[in-house]
């Protein structure tokens, strides 16, 4: 039998970055792994921890939370973060008990690969300043990793933390099943997984039988592992400019979409993912449809509107977020005057999306965040972040119109705003209409209509100019224009 071709995840790569890395290594048994400096020594570590965790479960091949806060040292609050994030990558499971467990073997892997994407960044980083040129370092922060090579050059080291035995065992005694295959499924995708087939049904090994060498197995993969195949959407660098994505323009159903490094722009992505990486934007207004985890990193100044499980913010600056969230906001490190508010944005499909990754509409905890790690004093967060008046929010219009082809019948709004903020919009719309009653009322002739319309235009282009929004239209009217 012919063996399937493998792709890397690369947008779980990306999720197994910085937070993961920053909440994890913070635990007190972790710290050592920071220190040392050859990759042996770190995968004999990791190798250790997940002992250590395997001999405080009572299941040695499942933990609890509680579990890995005991075991490996680290806060409640960072391993919450952690729990999250896994459970947005399909890590975590629920147990007879009802508790929440996950694989040791696929939280190793997790912290082995957070820690090659950890090194490989400041390395890169490392490596442009000592070029000496002025754009090196930020042309490096702008250029995504190749994360297939990442993962390619540890597999033999993270199909060893699967089977649970040192870097000093010799590979030649080792055996591998198709369950241990399996388990690096979290990195590795076979080309027909969306048809069933699991990452072992893709290998030669395991039609005839049950094991196979760790040499031929750790061979295959290595041959095997190519680049992700284009389910990563990226938007980077754009500056004073309108992006628009809809999936009738895009190959595949993107798996991840990462907005970086944009400056004064607006990005509409009316569209569900599963992971949503905003990152190092500033001024800038994001909207996406929905996602299972939505993360918001080194930003400043922008909007994010979006609807998702799992939504964390972490070191941002004067940001809005209109959110429809399932669980609590987090709110991770330096978090500075972030504005929480509901989700202001239904549109065409919207339902529908949100049923695609188990996203409910009738549970909003946008007005609940949990704040971790804040260098604020404990227990006072009035400069991390603050609750938008009803008076101040307003719904956020999506200029454009599905092209998928699909109708949606009507149904309940998803995520409808509070009775408040209801109120509020309901209130400006009675203040409108009372204007135009009061001009209808005043029977005025023919050329003052004509100069009020002027001096409504006016003030209208002014407020237009003056808040941004007219290269916005004018950018969105070009996009019209050229179909």
């Amino acid at each position: 039998m012919a063996s399937a071709s493998v792709h890397v995840r690369d947008e779980v790569v990306e999720h197994a970055g910085d937070l993961l890395y920053g909440c994890l290594c913070k635990g007190r048994r972790l710290a050592s792994l920071v220190t040392s400096s050859k990759w042996e020594e770190k995968e004999r570590e990791v190798h250790l921890l997940s002992q250590s965790l395997r001999e405080a479960s009572i299941d040695d091949e499942l933990c609890s939370r509680f579990q890995l806060e005991q075991a490996w040292g680290i806060k409640s609050d960072n391993a919450e973060v952690v729990w999250s994030l896994l459970r947005g990558l399909g890590a975590v499971v629920v147990g007879e008990s009802g508790c929440e467990l996950v694989s040791v073997a696929e939280l190793a892997q997790v912290v082995y690969i957070s820690l090659v994407v950890k090194d490989a960044t400041l390395r890169r980083k490392k490596e442009a300043v000592l070029a000496s040129e002025p754009s090196s370092s930020a042309q490096a922060d702008r250029e995504p990793l190749d994360k297939a090579d990442l993962v390619a050059g540890h597999l033999e080291s993270l199909l060893r933390l699967v089977l649970g035995v040192p870097p000093t065992c010799l590979s030649s005694s080792l055996v591998v099943t198709s369950a241990d295959v399996d388990a690096l499924g979290i990195w590795l995708r076979p080309d027909r997984a969306d048809q069933g087939l699991r990452l072992s049904q893709a290998s030669p090994f395991f039609t005839a039988h049950l094991h196979a060498s760790f040499k031929d197995v750790a061979d295959w993969l290595k041959a095997a592992a190519g680049p992700g195949a284009g389910q990563t959407l990226r938007i980077a660098g754009v500056q004073k400019e309108v992006v628009a994505r809809d999936l009738a323009k895009v190959n595949k159903d993107p798996t991840c979409l990462s907005v970086t490094n944009c400056v004064d722009s607006t990005v509409y992505c009316p569209f569900p993912v599963e992971f949503l990486l905003v990152s190092q934007c500033k001024n800038c207004t994001i909207f996406v449809g929905c996602a299972k985890v939505a993360q918001t990193l080194q930003c400043s100044s922008t909007k994010v509107v979006v609807a998702s499980k799992t939504t964390v913010v972490s070191t941002c600056a004067d940001c809005d977020f209109y959110l429809g969230t399932n669980e609590c906001p987090l709110l991770v490190g330096d978090n500075r005057n972030v504005t929480l508010a509901p989700h202001n944005s239904p549109y065409d499909g919207f339902a529908r999306d949100l049923e695609k990754f188990g996203v409910s509409g009738d549970v909003n905890y946008w007005n609940l965040p949990k704040v971790v790690e804040s260098p604020h004093s404990e227990g006072d967060h009035g400069g991390v972040f603050s609750l938008m008046p009803p008076e101040d929010w307003r719904e956020f219009a999506v200029p454009f119109v599905r092209r998928d082809g699909v109708e949606e019948a009507a149904a309940p709004r998803p995520f409808p705003p509070p009775k408040a903020f209801q109120r509020s919009l309901e209130e400006v719309a009675a203040r409108v209409e009372g204007v135009r009653a009061q001009i209808t009322g005043a029977n005025l002739a023919e050329a003052q209509r004509g100069e009020l319309q002027r001096a409504i235009r006016a003030h209208f282009k002014d407020w237009l100019v003056r808040d941004g929004h007219f290269a916005e239209i004018q950018s969105l009217t070009e996009m019209e224009a050229a179909g």
